[in-house]
């Protein structure tokens, strides 16, 4: 005789929570960090089919437990949030009071949006590229072109800046896909010319930034979508100025992620083209991909023209205190020195140290964290085109306490490629490797 039919389990709207919870358990397990049950179970000590139980919602997670998850996953906090939003859900959401119809629908946008962006909130590095077109799909419509005024704006997006560059590739893309959802909703609602040209410049700025954070953890085709937002927001506002510099902005990191150099040249031209010879960023930006360009081909001549374009525009900026001190001055950040250090040691220049250090020192001065590791991986770059043994053992330490962003990948590829034979099979070379495939992957760094 065979055996009884499994009887079917009848699922209610109560059960809404331990579902989410579960989903959440077995996509930070499975997607996130590629852990079977057994792993699980022997790391907690916590039978094998009690986990799967919960992670298929048969049953309620008790007390606590979820910080045992946190903890073994790396979710710092993020979990245990979940699972407290979720506690509060089961306690308050049978009462419902009526409310008028506008505000019930508007809280239903938002509530739809927030479901959306669920999948963010719970990572840093593994991002959904279908939950963050949704994001670009909302902010498209309004990018032919409350809430907060555009000077806010201005600010939040200084503030994103900020936070891009002082933590870990990847940190950013929530807080930026939350803002985009908000200035576009407020792009949509509004009828005010001058206001909605100032919406549009910090909504450029803001996806501008999430492209460049996608690219840091090897987004690349979410990354390129990111970018041709931001470009269409910034063509919809009046400030030239910001088209020119999105675009060079995005040669700059499509050279870091290895795009063809024919797609490089042409986003660059474009930059200089809108900024038709006027002192902005994103002139000098142009100049500095030029730059970049030349030195990866060899040719001196291109190279050194592009970085004394590149000085002069710098020299000319309106701004001569700190270039990062708020929204009329981040954009500058940059500056001309690392890229010129960085050109002068993949041309074999000797006099590449000390550009880098210089830079080094500007860019430790205004607290840009992520490029000043970058610069002492060019350092390092530097060190090993001119047989500096000790070249090798600080690109391992750059990239032991950071992960690697889309311009450290590039570079600690370049190292490899530069190092004599010998070191090529080392041990310090294997490490590198893993380091270079670690944040391709890529993990959760402490620091960015």
């Amino acid at each position: 005789m065979g055996k009884s039919p499994k009887p079917y389990r009848v699922v209610k709207v109560d059960d809404f929570p331990a579902y989410v919870i579960g989903f959440a358990l077995r996509w930070w397990r499975s997607d996130l960090r590629g852990l079977t049950l057994q792993a699980v179970s022997e790391a907690l000590h916590r039978d094998f089919s009690q986990i799967a139980r919960w992670e298929r919602a048969e049953c309620r997670l008790p007390d606590g437990v979820i910080n045992e998850f946190d903890k073994l996953y790396g979710a710092n906090g993020l979990l245990v949030n979940l699972a407290d939003a979720l506690s509060d859900l089961r306690r308050y959401g049978s009462t419902v009071k009526v409310q008028p119809i506008q505000r019930r629908e508007d809280q239903d946008m938002e509530r739809r949006l927030l479901m959306q962006l669920i999948p963010l909130l719970g990572i840093q590095s593994a991002i959904n590229p279908e939950v963050l077109n949704r994001v670009f799909d909302a902010a498209d419509k309004a990018a032919g072109v409350n809430s907060r005024d555009p000077d806010e704006w201005a600010w939040t997006a200084y503030e994103r800046w900020h936070y891009y560059t002082t933590n870990p590739p990847g940190a950013a893309v929530p807080l930026l896909a939350n803002d985009l959802l908000q200035v576009t909703g407020q792009i949509e609602k509004t009828e005010s010319p001058g206001v909605r040209d100032g919406l549009s410049r910090a909504a450029a700025q803001l996806a501008m930034l999430m492209a460049r954070d996608l690219a840091d953890i090897g987004q690349v085709g979410v990354s390129v979508r990111a970018f041709a937002t931001a470009r269409r927001f910034a063509d919809a506002s009046t400030d030239r100025p910001l088209a020119a510099w999105v675009r060079a902005n995005e040669a700059c990191h499509s050279f870091w992620l290895g795009r063809p150099i024919t797609v490089i040249e042409r986003l660059a031209a474009e930059a200089e083209q809108i900024a038709d010879g006027k002192t902005s960023p994103g002139l000098m930006d142009a100049y500095s991909v030029r730059a970049l360009v030349g030195a990866l081909r060899g040719d001196k001549a291109v190279t050194h023209d592009a970085v004394a374009k590149m000085i002069d525009v710098w020299d000319r900026r309106p701004y001569k205190g700190n270039a990062a001190s708020g929204p009329a001055t981040w954009t500058w950040a940059r500056g001309p020195l690392g890229t010129r250090g960085y050109a002068l040691a993949l041309l074999g220049d000797p006099t590449a140290a000390r550009e880098l250090d210089t830079a080094h020192e500007y860019l430790t001065r205004i607290g840009h964290e992520g490029g000043a590791r970058s610069l002492r991986l060019m350092q390092a770059l530097h060190m090993v085109k001119n047989r500096d043994p000790e070249g090798l053992a600080l690109a391992v330490e750059i990239g032991e306490e950071t992960s690697f962003s889309a311009q450290r990948r590039l570079i600690a590829k370049q190292i490899l490629e530069a190092l004599p034979r010998d070191p090529k099979v080392s041990d310090q070379a294997h490490r590198l490797r893993e380091l270079i495939d670690q944040s391709s992957r890529p993990i959760l760094p402490s620091v960015r």
